[in-house]
């Protein structure tokens, strides 16, 4: 059997023990990596999820307090603080019963609705109600009717 000759003769030594150590460690600490950043990515997304479902309960009790201290001066403000009641309370059951199984868009859809009520009690506190009730002023319009009526009697109508 023929012999195998190297062109570089080699022998084992202290340097060449380290190379492999070296390498050997380097390769177990990229695998430690690639598992780990995994495992972290996923513990972040669920901790992402956790923060979005606690900044809208957090939300849903703002916009509750806020609603409570609306004082509404017209009935017609009143029906629009009662619709914007009637929307919060929609989104709390929906929460309350999907606590658990709610996705992270569902949570941001609910979020953005909240964003909007708290909007409108933002606006009511300036005194500003998005209805305005206006008054009709029948004077005028009676005038004009009873000059019509005159006219067409002067006429003969």
């Amino acid at each position: 059997m023929a012999q195998i000759e190297y062109s570089c003769k080699r022998k084992k030594d202290f340097v060449t023990f380290i190379a492999v150590a070296l390498f050997v460690i380097i390769f177990i600490f990229e695998i430690y990596l690639i598992v780990f950043i995994r495992i972290q990515l996923q513990r972040e997304n669920a901790l992402a999820h956790d923060v979005l479902k606690q900044k809208m309960l957090r939300r849903v009790e703002d916009v509750r307090h806020r609603l409570k201290n609306v004082k509404p001066k017209t009935p017609l403000q009143n029906c629009e603080a009662e619709m914007v009641g009637s929307a919060l309370e929609s989104v709390v059951q929906f929460v309350r019963q999907n606590r658990d199984v709610m996705t992270s868009q569902q949570i941001v859809q609910s979020d953005d609705l909240l964003v909007q009520l708290m909007t409108y009690t933002h606006v009511w506190r300036k005194k500003q109600f998005m209805f305005k009730q206006e008054k009709l002023e029948f004077a005028p319009v009676l005038r004009s009717m009873e000059e019509k009526l005159d006219k067409a009697a002067a006429e003969g109508r």
